[in-house]
């Protein structure tokens, strides 16, 4: 019974996931599922939208998940010479991290994982630093 069970969800979790479009050349160096927090413009509210952040060997990349939350399917992809910093930040009681690009736009990324968090700031910063 368990088994069928397993059968029958795991479809359903997948579903939706979009993959990553890799450039010539570029490679992943790590993946997670993080969620990203974007306002609601108009009704004072905050949302988290779930998805997969990929840091590549010429990118940071965010696609979130098909129709989650009825929310709209959207990706996120900038490279890292145009991440101005990155540091850590929390929202209800999970970590994260804060990405301000240098055109002023800043993208918040949460997990409930504070270990995670501190080995993507890390690389991201490594690859700013080159």
């Amino acid at each position: 019974m368990k088994k069928l069970l397993l059968l029958l969800i795991i479809p359903l979790l997948s579903f939706g996931q979009q993959e990553i479009e890799l450039r010539p050349n570029e490679r992943i160096i790590m993946e997670d599922l993080w969620s990203l927090l974007r306002p609601v413009y108009g009704k004072n509210k905050l949302l988290l939208q779930p998805g997969n952040s990929y840091l590549t060997t010429e990118r940071f990349y965010f696609t979130t998940v098909k129709k989650a939350l009825a929310t709209k399917h959207f990706v996120k992809s900038f490279a890292y010479s145009d991440i101005a910093s990155v540091r850590r930040t929390s929202y209800d009681k999970k970590s994260g991290y804060r990405i301000v690009l240098k055109n002023g736009e800043r993208h918040v990324f949460t997990i409930g994982k504070i270990g995670l968090r501190r080995v993507w700031i890390k690389i991201i910063r490594s690859y700013l630093e080159n």
